[in-house]
């Protein structure tokens, strides 16, 4: 039995999803199952097969997926040919069509055919499981009214879709107005609690709102992303240690993302939040004695929770040890010397508590700006990559 299996065995209330778009699983597995190792035994290659059961959905052990422009950039460039016909098929049908235009449509094929692999799973599960989340173009981060325009497209595609927002000052608005429509949201680009707990506000007013308006909310589901080691690796803890001569490890890194974490799930479940947490951006470590352990695993293995895992992160579970032993709950406290010895950063600080950020102040968080950038990018590969394909 695989360490997943092991631990949703123990914890079946833990939802595993796919960190990245379907459609390049077929690719990925087979290049697994074809690799000629004794680190992909028997054992393993059963893991594979169910991690995604084609015959059977229900049985699936991943039961949603997200994706964002860098996970979509991936799926034009491993099935090239493919895409091409798409492509060119969507432009013989409009001679007009501009480029940005082709982009969007294009994108749009992509979620489409993505969430339709997960829609046997979702109504199987009377619309519990199998979401695919569908992230807006991130360069409308800082336009509401075109966020909610692309988010009303997008849930159009399929019932099983859910709009990922990223949560700058103008995303939180988008969300407010989604939710109030009925339609499923993951907030994305959340670092800091402040963020967790504002989206969770806000979507709970705005629930009221819908049952007001007699929407049908029977569909409907709300996730908050945090993106655990992002928030360690792409903030000023590092720097801050430089000035202040405070020496931080690993260890103190993956303890600053696992205390907001828990510290966020505990809120939303003491005040009844409807919105369910989502750790992404899970990394392994630290090492302790020459043993490679995943804390984030471990303090998170016990909660009702989603984790999402990339492929590059299964590969990892299937090829190394990791000497993982659950933590008995997530209300558990981090260790007193941990947190004071983070409470001396003023970027833990402020990322820990609830007042640390207001609405205005989240585009000048630092991995918030550094992964809009990074996923600007990748939305620009991908329109330089159809246009080349045409």
């Amino acid at each position: 039995m695989n360490t997943i299996q092991k631990i949703l065995y123990i914890n079946p209330k833990l939802e595993v999803w796919w960190d990245s778009s379907p459609l390049i699983y077929p690719y990925w597995s087979k290049k697994i199952l074809d690799t000629d190792s004794t680190n992909y035994n028997k054992v393993n290659k059963d893991f594979i097969n169910k991690l995604i059961n084609v015959n059977n959905p229900t049985n699936s052990i991943i039961i949603g997926s997200t994706t964002n422009p860098m996970l979509c950039l991936k799926v034009l460039q491993i099935d090239c040919y493919y895409w091409k016909k798409i492509i060119n098929n969507i432009v013989i049908n409009n001679n007009a069509m501009k480029v940005e235009s082709l982009f969007w449509e294009t994108y749009k094929q992509i979620i489409k055919r993505s969430s339709d692999l997960f829609l046997p799973l979702y109504k199987d599960s009377e619309y519990r499981a199998g979401f695919v989340s569908a992230q807006l173009d991130i360069r409308t981060l800082d336009d509401v009214h075109q966020m909610v325009k692309q988010g009303i497209e997008l849930s159009s595609l399929n019932p099983n879709i859910i709009i990922k927002v990223p949560i700058t000052e103008c995303g939180i608005e988008a969300v407010k107005i989604l939710t109030s429509k009925g339609i499923s949201t993951n907030c994305t680009l959340v670092f800091v609690l402040s963020q967790i707990i504002n989206c969770a506000k806000v979507i709970d007013e705005s629930l009221t709102v819908a049952y007001h308006n007699n929407v049908d909310l029977s569909k409907w589901r709300s996730v908050i992303s945090f993106m655990t080691s992002r928030f360690g690796e792409l903030g000023s803890l590092k720097s801050e240690s430089v000035k202040k001569g405070i020496a931080i490890n690993e260890d103190d890194v993956r303890m600053s993302e696992i205390a907001i974490l828990k510290k966020a799930y505990n809120i939303i479940k003491e005040r009844g939040f409807r919105s369910k947490l989502l750790a992404c951006s899970l990394k392994t470590g630290p090492a302790i004695n020459g043993k490679k352990q995943f804390w984030h695993l471990e303090h998170l293995g016990n909660a009702e929770i989603i984790i999402t895992c990339p492929p590059v992160l299964f590969e990892q579970l299937i090829s190394q040890h990791f000497d993982i032993k659950l933590r008995s709950n997530i209300e558990q406290e981090i260790p007193s010397f941990i947190m004071n010895k983070l409470s001396k950063f003023e970027y833990f600080n402020k990322a820990y508590s609830e007042e640390g950020y207001d609405q205005k102040t989240y585009n000048k968080i630092l991995p918030l700006k550094q992964t809009v950038k990074e996923h600007i990018v990748a939305t620009n590969k991908m329109i330089k990559l159809i246009k080349k394909y045409l």
